[in-house]
C-alpha cells in the first residue's frame, strides 16, 4: 500500500519535498531531453491519482519562442491577474480555440534576463506533468518576453 503524506506542513513532508525538488533541479541542470516526472513523485510516496485538468496535448507540446509574431495576433489579452518578482500576469484567450490562459509578461533589461527566460522556457519544455503548470506559447519583443501558460 502506498504511503500518503497526511500533513503537508510536517517536517517529514517538507524534507521529502525538498529532496524531490533538489533531485529534479539536478536532473534538469544537465538534461538533454524531456522525461516523465510521475515516477519521481511516486518514488517519494506522494499521491498519483492526478486530476484530469491538464490537456494531454499540452504535455506533448514543445514551445519555441516566436520572435516574428505578436501575442495580439493569436490571443485577446484580458484582466490583470497579479505580479511578482519577474513581471505581471494577465488572463488571455486564444482567438482560434477560445481557450483560457495566463500571459506572463517578463521585462528584459539585460543579457542575463534574456538568458534566464530562455532557460525557463527550456526547463518548462522538459517538465511535463499534470501537476505542473504547462507552457503553451512564448513571444518575444525588444524589451520583454511573454510566456503563455495554462491557467
Amino acid at each position: 500500500m502506498r504511503r500518503r503524506l497526511k500533513d503537508p506542513g510536517s517536517k517529514d513532508s517538507r524534507d521529502k519535498m525538498k529532496e524531490m525538488i533538489r533531485w529534479v533541479v539536478d536532473m534538469h541542470r544537465d538534461a538533454e531531453s524531456e522525461f516523465d516526472l510521475s515516477f519521481t513523485v511516486d518514488q517519494w510516496g506522494f499521491r498519483r491519482d492526478w486530476d484530469e485538468d491538464t490537456d494531454p496535448n499540452l504535455l506533448k507540446k514543445n514551445v519555441v519562442l516566436k520572435e516574428d509574431r505578436r501575442l495580439s495576433s493569436d490571443f485577446i489579452v484580458g484582466e490583470y491577474l497579479g505580479s511578482g518578482k519577474f513581471g505581471e500576469v494577465k488572463r488571455c484567450e486564444e482567438k482560434q480555440t477560445g481557450g483560457q490562459f495566463a500571459a506572463k509578461f517578463v521585462p528584459i533589461a539585460s543579457e542575463e534576463d534574456w538568458q534566464s527566460v530562455q532557460n525557463e522556457i527550456a526547463i518548462m519544455n522538459r517538465l511535463r506533468h499534470p501537476r505542473l503548470i504547462q507552457l503553451y506559447d512564448a513571444y518575444s519583443r525588444k524589451s520583454e518576453v511573454i510566456l503563455v501558460l495554462e491557467l
